[in-house]
């Protein structure tokens, strides 16, 4: 399937007009966009690496799947965060309570068997 410059072109000004919109959709838009369009680069660098393997050329492909497949797991930990955000996780990480005040709250003795001298 050839594309044309103009396809290109409508791709960009769609992407650009998509971060325009309030930060929590463009984020959201815009991590869905970067991650389809990175696994279609992976996809096409692996697998154009495994048919030039042996041919003069393997190695920029196979540079290239191992980059693509950076990005891959770069995205990620974009959507995690993502994720994080979206959840209102504060500080990058999930509220932890001490394990005295939780349980203390759940009116529990905790893990170790009272006595035991491990607490």
């Amino acid at each position: 399937m050839e594309r044309t410059h103009s396809t290109v072109e409508v791709a960009d000004q769609a992407i650009r007009q998509l971060a325009e919109a309030a930060p929590e959709r463009a984020l959201t838009d815009l991590t869905a966009i970067a991650h389809r369009a990175i696994i279609e680069l992976n996809k096409i660098a692996r697998n154009e690496a495994s048919r030039r393997r042996g041919a003069a050329d393997w190695g920029r492909w196979a540079r290239m799947a191992n980059a693509t497949r950076g990005t891959v797991l770069q995205m990620a930990s974009i959507r995690d965060s993502l994720k994080g955000l979206a959840a209102g996780d504060v500080g990058g990480g999930a509220a932890v309570q001490s394990e005295a005040s939780t349980d203390e709250e759940a009116g529990s003795p905790g893990p170790f068997p009272e006595g035991t001298g491990d607490r």
